[in-house]
Protein backbone atom coordinates (compact mmCIF):
# COMPACT_ATOMS: atom_id res chain seq x y z
CA UNK A 1 0.00 0.00 0.00
CA UNK A 2 1.37 3.14 -0.70
CA UNK A 3 0.19 6.72 0.47
CA UNK A 4 2.22 9.38 -1.53
CA UNK A 5 0.10 13.11 -3.24
CA UNK A 6 -3.28 12.16 -1.70
CA UNK A 7 -5.89 10.29 0.08
CA UNK A 8 -5.57 6.10 -0.06
CA UNK A 9 -8.16 5.14 -1.60
CA UNK A 10 -10.23 2.12 -0.21
CA UNK A 11 -10.66 -1.07 -2.84
CA UNK A 12 -12.21 -4.67 -3.20
CA UNK A 13 -10.60 -6.96 -5.29
CA UNK A 14 -12.55 -9.64 -6.69
CA UNK A 15 -11.53 -12.67 -8.62
CA UNK A 16 -13.56 -15.00 -10.80
CA UNK A 17 -12.02 -17.74 -13.39
CA UNK A 18 -11.43 -15.32 -15.92
CA UNK A 19 -11.62 -11.47 -14.84
CA UNK A 20 -9.89 -9.77 -11.85
CA UNK A 21 -11.87 -6.65 -10.70
CA UNK A 22 -10.86 -3.50 -8.50
CA UNK A 23 -13.30 -1.18 -7.52
CA UNK A 24 -12.43 1.84 -5.92
CA UNK A 25 -14.55 5.02 -4.38
CA UNK A 26 -13.32 8.19 -5.55
CA UNK A 27 -15.55 11.16 -4.80
CA UNK A 28 -15.80 14.24 -6.12
CA UNK A 29 -13.60 13.11 -9.79
CA UNK A 30 -14.29 13.08 -12.70
CA UNK A 31 -13.21 9.72 -15.55
CA UNK A 32 -10.92 12.49 -16.72
CA UNK A 33 -8.72 12.66 -14.00
CA UNK A 34 -8.01 9.33 -12.91
CA UNK A 35 -4.85 7.56 -13.96
CA UNK A 36 -4.09 3.57 -13.74
CA UNK A 37 -1.33 1.55 -14.36
CA UNK A 38 -0.28 -1.94 -14.31
CA UNK A 39 3.55 -2.74 -14.05
CA UNK A 40 5.25 -5.79 -15.51
CA UNK A 41 5.76 -6.81 -11.84
CA UNK A 42 2.36 -6.86 -11.12
CA UNK A 43 1.87 -3.53 -9.12
CA UNK A 44 -1.70 -1.83 -10.31
CA UNK A 45 -1.77 2.25 -9.50
CA UNK A 46 -4.70 4.51 -9.09
CA UNK A 47 -4.87 8.04 -8.66
CA UNK A 48 -6.37 11.23 -9.07
CA UNK A 49 -5.78 14.61 -9.27
CA UNK A 50 -7.83 17.07 -7.13
CA UNK A 51 -10.72 18.67 -8.63
CA UNK A 52 -11.16 22.57 -8.13
CA UNK A 53 -13.00 23.47 -4.69
CA UNK A 54 -16.30 25.61 -4.31
CA UNK A 55 -14.16 28.33 -5.37
CA UNK A 56 -15.93 30.87 -2.43
CA UNK A 57 -19.30 30.17 -4.42
CA UNK A 58 -20.25 28.19 -1.00
CA UNK A 59 -20.33 28.32 2.59
CA UNK A 60 -18.71 24.78 3.96
CA UNK A 61 -21.21 24.19 6.65
CA UNK A 62 -19.69 20.13 7.42
CA UNK A 63 -17.11 18.47 5.92
CA UNK A 64 -16.46 14.81 5.95
CA UNK A 65 -14.59 13.95 3.29
CA UNK A 66 -12.46 15.44 0.74
CA UNK A 67 -12.70 15.41 -3.18
CA UNK A 68 -9.84 13.94 -4.43
CA UNK A 69 -6.50 13.86 -4.59
CA UNK A 70 -6.24 10.14 -4.05
CA UNK A 71 -3.20 7.51 -4.61
CA UNK A 72 -3.33 4.13 -4.23
CA UNK A 73 -0.56 1.34 -4.88
CA UNK A 74 -1.53 -2.33 -4.84
CA UNK A 75 0.55 -5.81 -5.26
CA UNK A 76 -2.31 -7.80 -7.41
CA UNK A 77 -1.75 -11.33 -6.10
CA UNK A 78 -2.17 -13.10 -9.41
CA UNK A 79 -0.87 -12.74 -13.09
CA UNK A 80 -2.59 -10.28 -15.02
CA UNK A 81 -3.22 -9.36 -18.69
CA UNK A 82 -2.79 -5.85 -19.32
CA UNK A 83 -3.39 -5.95 -22.73
CA UNK A 84 -7.00 -7.17 -21.58
CA UNK A 85 -7.64 -4.45 -19.10
CA UNK A 86 -10.63 -2.22 -19.42
CA UNK A 87 -11.64 0.85 -16.72
CA UNK A 88 -14.99 2.13 -16.35
CA UNK A 89 -16.56 4.93 -14.43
Amino acid sequence: MNNRDGNQVPVKVYKSNSRLTVAAPMPGIEPQDIEITLTRDGDLTLSAAARGRFKNEHEVLINEWEAGAYHRTIALQTNVDGTAAEASY
